[in-house]
């Protein structure tokens, strides 16, 4: 449900606001999932790798490295200053 969030056209895309808009989901249960769930990191990488290989295997494939950094908007985020933005420095 995190990742439903994540992926969706949310313009805000904290917990609060992907447990509000995606169905069935819950801001606390969401909390615990980022906050305590323990993660296989080896697991994980070794399925990317594997995801990533079967793209990249075809002949006429490309990979494109992009920072997508956006400008932070309004004075919604408390305590976050000017932080660096690939697009404006």
């Amino acid at each position: 449900m995190y990742m439903v969030g994540q992926m969706s056209r949310l313009e805000r895309k904290s917990i609060e606001p992907i447990a509000l808009n995606v169905e069935n989901a819950k801001v606390r249960a969401m909390q615990r999932f980022l906050s305590d769930v323990v993660w296989d990191e080896k697991r994980i990488v070794s399925r990317y790798h594997g995801i990533f290989g079967e793209d990249l295997a075809d002949a006429e494939a490309v990979l494109i490295f992009d920072e997508s950094g956006f400008v932070k908007k309004e004075n919604d985020s408390v305590g976050v200053s000017r932080q660096y933005c690939g697009s404006i420095g």
